[in-house]
């Protein structure tokens, strides 16, 4: 059984530092543009060659997260990142917008490209589709099952893949979620999510968390996953500390090594740290249901930590605990105050007493008294009470300073030849730089002074050692040989070392000087981009009126309550689909495809099939909402009455996004990035030399904001409810503030709609 990658988040340096002193096979981390964690530390360049260089002394991989939605005025920013990521040789970028994508397959064909779980990937058409564009690795959506999984790791040998196996989970399907830019506009898809999923929502029933999920806890079933053939595991947590990054590796290291041979005390204690990093009540999340085990937490979404034990009386201010772990002062705790309160009391141990007597810490099985603080009435622990450890100080680590380690240089082969070519002539050293960075090698040549050598010592390792001393070069020469052309032995000549220094330094200054002359040309190639590909005749000029009707995007599916769009009937690909269900627009019947299904790609395409068949002189328009979709428009691209358009999950935010649909789909139409200003529809319209019909939405669509695939009745976040008389379907008002929502309930698949 292949060991899969163990992958961790590096949020910032100490994260990804401690990823691998925890014993991490690689880290994902992003740069301080485009990532899909904006809060996050980040990285600058400086910082991720630093933590390149940490990488490779361990043998170990670096991921960039390039998985935003990119405007087209940013695309050259863009272009310099995937620049440095090929140049410096990472060993993957994930992206999640489809131009970022045919950039990258343009320009920096060189570059390994995963496909983030932004994207949406649940299928085994999506993962095809992945694997003919090019993609070496899908990381899954996270609303699979084991089974599921299993079937799509036998389907699709040839793709390699990665799922998430700890950390918090989003209520919606990655990259489907609208509700923090729809409420704050802060874009989730651009990194800036506002977590409205963990906020608190009112309806006639009650209140709660309704969409806040526990955090997701897979443990010992990684060796299911293991067994699968699974070929990447990723821990979920770029906001979050080093120690929580360091532990929790440390859990699933002992977990993938020692499989069922690590005791279980151990294994207790290790997940106990790795808990204290930070932790909410926990989930399988999908893997072992399909609609989501124990997935939400109604009462609380943040940190819970660790339990400590139990308040067994309280006293003058102090609580009397049995310790179930270690404790010192200064640890963070927590408890919940007794009547359901959800706003827990916490606080820092400032005093703790042992036997009577002031103690600086407390091993566990100990009973101590610990200081409470003031609070006011009814929020002081009542006997019973849990207690809850945030985080401990006997886990803190070391902070080692960032400039101790050196910066990874970009590695050359290089040959070395000395050269005499007349007598009484200085010799010539020439040497030739073989690397991935240009596009040929790169030469040089100088005049050197030899000497006859008083003793006699070998030159080429003389050579070797100074030439791989690069300075403040981004690039070294790793692989040196020597060609001795002067006609002398190697250990008879004698170079001066300040004349051989100074041939040195100017040689890397040249090729500093030729690096940045590639970088700028090929950041040039990209802005000239701007010619839009090839695509089939015939598709590309609705008429005006048609435009004009379909920025009126609600009027395109079934009638929603109260406005926006509903669940569309063909979410069901089993169920019957007639062409009178289908809106009408300017002798268009519209069917926007709904983004996910996770079984049934067959079946659709064959009711498309006959739906087309069946009534050969209606006009029929297909949205495409995921990667999975392009096989769809493959085969039905030959009806000569279907026609396709990029719906508004497909995110086309920049001229590389609108090739590649043009290449792939040839749609009627594209409609903008949703999330999109004015300016960015200009700015893209403006950046085609050929016209493309760009479609921007009307202002008063209301897309769902959440697309779930778990209920919160049938999780029960939801008071008093269930799943016993629910006929798998309801609707239900939800309020927030002043925002009005209206939670649409169907095949136990959950739509969240703002109304007001």
């Amino acid at each position: 059984m292949n060991k899969p990658e163990l992958l961790a988040p590096g949020g910032g340096f100490l994260a990804a530092y401690y990823a691998f002193q925890a014993g991490a096979d690689g880290v994902y981390l992003g740069m301080k543009e485009f990532s899909a964690r904006r809060a996050a530390a980040n990285f600058s360049l400086e910082q991720l060659r630093r933590i390149l260089g940490v990488a490779r002394e361990r043998g170990g991989k670096v991921y960039l997260a390039l998985n935003t939605v990119v405007r087209e005025r940013e695309l050259e920013r863009a272009a310099e990142i995937l620049f440095w990521a090929d140049s410096l040789g990472l060993d993957g970028v994930i992206v999640q917008d489809l131009g970022i994508c045919e950039l990258a397959r343009s320009h920096f064909p060189a570059l390994p490209l995963h496909a983030s779980t932004q994207m949406a990937l649940h299928n085994t058409a999506g993962l095809k589709e992945a694997r003919r564009l090019g993609f070496r690795r899908v990381i899954l959506a996270r609303e699979l099952d084991l089974e599921s999984i299993r079937r799509l790791r036998a389907e699709n040998p040839g793709i390699e893949l990665e799922v998430f196996i700890h950390g918090a989970l989003c209520y919606s399907f990655s990259g489907l979620c609208l509700a923090s830019w729809a409420l704050t506009g802060r874009s989730g898809n651009r990194g800036d999510c506002a977590q409205i999923c963990r906020s608190l929502f009112r309806s006639a029933e009650g209140q709660g968390y309704y969409f806040s999920c526990r955090d997701l806890f897979v443990g010992l079933e990684v060796l299911k996953l293991m067994r699968i053939g699974i070929d990447a595991f990723k821990i979920e947590g770029r906001m979050k500390s080093p120690e929580y990054v360091f532990h929790t590796v440390r859990l699933y290291r002992a977990i993938i090594d020692r499989g069922a041979e690590l005791p279980a005390r151990e294994l207790a204690e290790l997940e106990r740290k790795a808990a204290l990093g930070f932790a909410r009540k926990r989930t399988s999340g999908y893997l072992r249901d399909l609609r989501g085990e124990e997935l939400l937490d109604p009462e609380f979404p943040g940190h819970r930590g660790a339990r400590l034990g139990r308040v067994e009386a309280v006293r003058g201010g102090l609580a009397a605990v049995r310790l179930e772990a270690d404790l010192s002062l200064r640890d963070g705790l927590q408890y919940f105050p007794a009547g359901g309160s959800r706003d827990p009391i916490q606080f820092s141990v400032r005093r703790m007493l042992k036997d009577g007597r002031e103690a600086p810490f407390a091993r566990g099985g100990e009973r101590v008294e610990i200081q409470l603080p003031e609070t006011g009435p009814g929020r002081q622990p009542a006997p019973g009470n849990a207690l809850y450890q945030l985080s401990s100080r006997f886990l803190d680590l070391a902070q080692p300073k960032e400039g101790g380690f050196r910066p990874y240089r970009i590695p050359c082969r290089a040959e070395i030849v000395l050269a005499a070519p007349a007598a009484q002539e200085p010799a010539v050293l020439g040497v030739m730089v073989s690397n991935h960075c240009f596009a040929t090698p790169f030469r040089w040549e100088a005049p050197l002074p030899l000497q006859k050598a008083a003793s006699r010592k070998p030159l080429a390792p003389i050579l070797s050692g100074l030439f791989r001393e690069a300075g403040d070069c981004v690039l070294e020469l790793r692989e040196i040989s020597l060609v001795n052309r002067t006609g002398l032995d190697d250990r008879a000549i004698f170079v001066p070392p300040s004349g051989l220094k100074k041939a040195k330094n100017a040689f890397y200054a040249e090729l500093g000087k030729a690096f940045e002359r590639e970088r700028l040309r090929r950041l040039a190639a990209v802005a000239a981009d701007r010619r839009p590909k090839p695509a089939p005749e015939g598709r590309l000029r609705p008429p005006a009126a048609l435009l004009e009707a379909v920025a009126r995007r609600g009027e395109l599916g079934p009638p929603a309550e109260r406005g926006g769009e509903a669940p569309h009937p063909f979410a069901d690909p089993s169920r019957p689909l007639e062409m009178r269900e289908l809106a009408e627009v300017d002798g268009w019947r519209f069917l926007p495809l709904p983004p996910v299904a996770r079984s049934g790609q067959e079946r659709i395409l064959r009711r498309l099939q006959e739906l087309a068949a069946g009534h050969p002189t209606e006009r029929l328009a297909i949205g495409l909402s995921n990667l999975a979709h392009l096989s769809l428009a493959r085969e039905l691209g030959g009806l000569p009455n279907v026609a396709f358009f990029a719906d508004y999950y497909l995110y086309t935010a920049n001229r590389f996004a609108v090739d590649f649909l043009r290449q792939t789909a040839s749609p009627l139409f594209f409609y903008h990035w949703l999330e999109g200003e004015e300016q960015d529809a200009r700015d893209l319209a403006a950046s085609l030399e050929e016209p493309v019909p760009l479609v921007r939405i009307a202002g008063n669509f209301q897309p769902p904001l959440f697309y779930g695939m778990s209920c919160p009745r049938g999780q029960g976040a939801l008071p008093g409810s269930g799943c016993r008389d629910c006929p798998k379907g309801f609707t239900l008002p939800l309020s927030q503030g002043r925002n009005r929502f209206l939670l649409r309930v169907r095949d136990c698949t959950s739509y969240l709609y703002r109304l007001s």
